[in-house]
């Protein structure tokens, strides 16, 4: 028994394959910048906001009003 692959089926095959390929990314939404930043701390010591994609830490303390963005100052020491 001989088989043969029909080229015109093929092709349309292949088409409907990259055309539906093609519509399903198109429908995807970008990611949501919600929670992006996230704020943490208490009356008395400092306030920390985290960016949730970077990792970067800003600080300020709540007290004195001064702000802390030293890229050293959020380091983990432990490495």
């Amino acid at each position: 028994m001989k088989s043969s692959i029909h080229l015109k089926s093929a092709a349309l095959g292949l088409g409907i394959g990259v055309l539906t390929v093609l519509a399903i990314a198109a429908g995807e939404k970008p990611q949501s910048q919600i929670g992006r930043y996230q704020l943490g701390g208490n009356q008395v010591g400092p306030t920390l906001m985290i960016d949730t994609v970077t990792g970067q830490v800003w600080g300020i303390n709540s007290t004195t009003a001064q702000l802390r963005n030293d890229p050293e100052f959020f380091t983990r020491k432990d490495q």
